[in-house]
């Protein structure tokens, strides 16, 4: 865990400051500090599918595809003035607000597509909905 914890917040080119976390719980969607990572990971694992590091700076086999993913992804990471870097961080918070609310409830993590999807949205799902499309209004237009 540490080698993984070295390598990926040891880039040369632009040392991140949060990096996805790869536990079984974020799957590499939400982005954390190291230390946050490190808890992450002793208390829930790494995700077992999570074989090739390629959010973390490991090369993938279409290397420039990722490349410029993976500069954005940096940007992202680390704050950086960036056009859409604001947009990655605020749906990141939205769904963390949305899984504190739900921690005790497993299905949230357990069935990415439900097979209910007929199912009117109850009260706070249409608040988080409601959040999101929210969240994806311009500011100043």
């Amino acid at each position: 865990m540490k080698d993984f914890l070295d390598f990926a917040f040891s880039r040369p080119e632009r040392p991140p400051i949060k990096i996805r976390c790869p536990c079984c719980r974020c799957n590499n969607v939400n982005f954390k500090t190291r230390g946050e990572v490190d808890c992450h990971l002793h208390k829930w694992g790494f995700e077992p599918s999570y074989e090739n590091w390629e959010y973390h700076g490991e090369s993938s086999s279409d290397s420039s595809e990722d490349s410029d993913f993976m500069d954005i992804e940096d940007d992202i990471g680390n704050g950086a003035d960036h056009e859409m870097s604001d947009d990655p961080q605020i749906f990141n918070m939205l769904y963390e607000m949305h899984r504190s609310v739900n921690s005790n409830r497993e299905e949230v993590f357990e069935d990415p597509m439900p097979s209910n999807i007929n199912e009117e949205p109850n009260k706070e799902a249409k608040r988080f909905y409601g959040l999101v499309k929210d969240a994806e209004q311009q500011l100043y237009p």
